[in-house]
């Protein structure tokens, strides 16, 4: 399906989320309201009405064949959505049985990828004209990709330029995929918005071409509400009324401690799953929902006053630390967020989301194709050295002593400082430095300065070594040239 259908489309096809086209959605209309200049541009939201079952056969029989599909399994295709046969109920009585002419059998599993591939159709048409520049498409960036038209399934949104000339062509290629394949859209229920640049004149008489009226508000897209302007409380107001009828609907008294959790856990913390996963809601509606969960788990209410016996950092912690594993609605705006200047909304909840991933990144060194010992911070800051101590962590040695001193144990800093024979190397570097504060702060501090210190001297470092048998008797010596660096960075290679 990847292969057949175009980025444009991303309803039922492996890879692509539903959120893709709500994020391109609402930055397109972020554009849209700030856009200046002379050029303009425009949306027009629109959904197919019945579109399953509208759709021509013999029109899914030449999509089939034109997706490369032959022989016995177009025919077996075209039986299997001619073969339905319907009954309806009429005064409580059931008709006889009627076959259709045409449509597509509702609720198979097979449904949906036919009707994408039809719709491919109308999406060839339009990427034919953007390629031959007929269609203006709307970039949301200087350097963003342009963007003519969003699916998703049977509801569509389309950008182009404000102009007469535009809509006509827009309006003739639906009409023309409409004859085609069966489907009917009915204009005047749908909306289009025009950017704040465009002339009113110019506004109106793209009303009246494309038969749907203007709007300042394009509604919800995908069950979401597409951001015109600031968010504020009122915007999300329907997550709040939602929780608050599902609470009415229980009694908290007849439940017990275990139950309310499990009802906050499965469904008053799953309400808003869908919405808040694409938008990053305000500070006091996140409050608010956690309220709301908080009095129904104790059991308070407007006539009931309650104690509340665990405050609601410690519930909301994870079970293994104490808590009852309750999430906090700002986290899970923040979690949900992270699988995504002055923004749109949806990108400050991209950004906000982000903030959390970088918590979460851990090196994975694998081949070490890519790793610059002396550029990338992973090898002493995230004690990734394999040391005595490290290695008995890690069950691949009994003594954790260090080998050159023979008193301590060997860590990262005990390498790197605190053995006797390395102290007599840095005192050989510089005099006293070991007993400078310097030396004797933060050992992450310490090796951060030294390893980035822009006002070290570099110069060229050679290392070399003799090698003898188990007698020790000499066999041979080796040179090697590693480049130019610091006077430390050439010390660090004598220690490894």
């Amino acid at each position: 399906m990847p292969n057949l259908i175009s980025p444009n489309q991303v309803a039922f096809v492996p890879g692509r989320q539903i959120q893709d086209n709500i994020i391109v959605a609402q930055e397109d209309l972020h554009k849209l309201k700030t856009m200046k200049g002379k050029k303009d541009s425009m949306s027009w939201k629109i959904d197919l009405s019945k579109a399953y079952d509208r759709l021509q056969w013999n029109f899914i029989r030449d999509v089939i064949v034109e997706a490369g599909l032959k022989g016995s399994f177009v025919d077996l295709i075209k039986w299997y959505v001619s073969t339905v046969s319907y009954k309806a109920v009429l005064n409580k009585e059931a008709t006889e049985t009627f076959t259709p002419g045409c449509g597509i059998r509702q609720g198979d599993p097979l449904s949906p990828y036919l009707f994408v591939l039809c719709m491919e159709n109308l999406s060839y048409l339009i990427n034919h004209i953007v390629y031959f520049g007929y269609w203006k498409c709307v970039k949301v960036s200087r350097e963003g990709p342009p963007i003519s038209h969003i699916f998703f399934a049977d509801e569509l949104i389309l950008f182009g330029q404000s102009s007469i000339t535009q809509v006509e062509m827009m309006k003739d290629y639906l009409d023309t995929f409409c004859k085609l394949s069966g489907q009917q859209i009915r204009f005047a229920k749908y909306c289009i918005f025009c950017s704040c640049n465009t002339n009113e004149r110019v506004a109106k008489s793209i009303s009246k071409v494309c038969r749907s009226p203007l709007t300042k508000d394009l509604g919800k897209s995908l069950g979401v509400h597409l951001i015109h302007g600031r968010v504020r409380n009122r915007t999300y107001g329907a997550l709040v009324e939602k929780v608050q009828s599902r609470l009415a609907s229980w009694k908290s008294d007849t439940l017990s401690l275990a139950g309310r959790v499990t009802l906050i856990k499965a469904v008053t913390s799953a309400l808003h799953v869908y919405t808040i996963q694409s938008a990053k809601i305000p500070s006091n509606l996140s409050l608010n929902l956690d309220k709301l969960n908080r009095n129904f788990l104790w059991g308070h209410k407007d006539t009931k006053k309650t104690t509340h016996l665990i405050k609601w950092d410690t519930t909301c912690m994870p079970k293994n630390r104490g808590g009852l594993g309750i999430m906090r609605m700002k986290g899970m705006n923040q979690a949900l967020s992270a699988k995504g200047v002055v923004c749109s909304s949806t990108w400050r909840g991209i950004a906000f989301g982000a903030k959390l991933i970088s918590k979460g990144l851990k090196w994975r060194v694998g081949y070490g194709c890519q790793i610059l010992f002396w550029l990338d911070n992973w090898v002493l800051l995230h004690g990734k050295v394999l040391t005595n101590e490290q290695r008995c962590m890690r069950g691949m040695g009994l003594d954790a002593s260090c080998p050159r001193c023979l008193s301590g144990v060997e860590n990262i800093e005990h390498l790197l400082r605190g053995c006797k024979d390395s102290i007599g190397v840095w005192e050989d570097i510089s005099k006293g430095i070991t007993s400078s504060p310097t030396f004797l702060g933060n050992l992450d501090a310490w090796l951060t300065t030294n390893l980035r210190s822009n006002e070290l001297v570099n110069g060229s470092i050679t290392t070399g070594g003799v090698l003898c048998d188990h007698s020790k008797s000499w066999l041979g010596g080796f040179v090697l040239n590693r480049g130019s660096g610091s006077a430390i960075e050439a010390e660090f290679w004598g220690l490894l």
